[in-house]
């Protein structure tokens, strides 16, 4: 499951650099492609992000932190 936000605080301005910035947000949950030992898990992941004017386009800048957790537990004492 994928949701996000693009927010444009001045519409499409064409006066300064700072006017024409977009922000990004979003969350993805997914089931995980990585399996250990047969045990699978879920990932989930957030993200944020700028959209940078640069000529006559923009360049995305992003961060993000990606979390993922197996279904049953990996370690085990002994």
């Amino acid at each position: 499951m994928n949701i996000g936000i693009c927010y444009f605080p001045n519409g499409f301005p064409n006066d300064n650099f700072w006017k024409r910035v977009s922000y990004k947000a979003g969350v993805n949950l997914a089931s995980s492609y990585m399996e250990i030992n047969g045990n699978s898990g879920l990932s989930m992941r957030i993200n944020a992000g700028l959209g940078l004017p640069v000529f006559k386009g923009k360049v995305n800048v992003g961060v993000f932190y990606d979390r993922m957790r197996l279904k049953k537990e990996f370690w085990t004492e002994t």
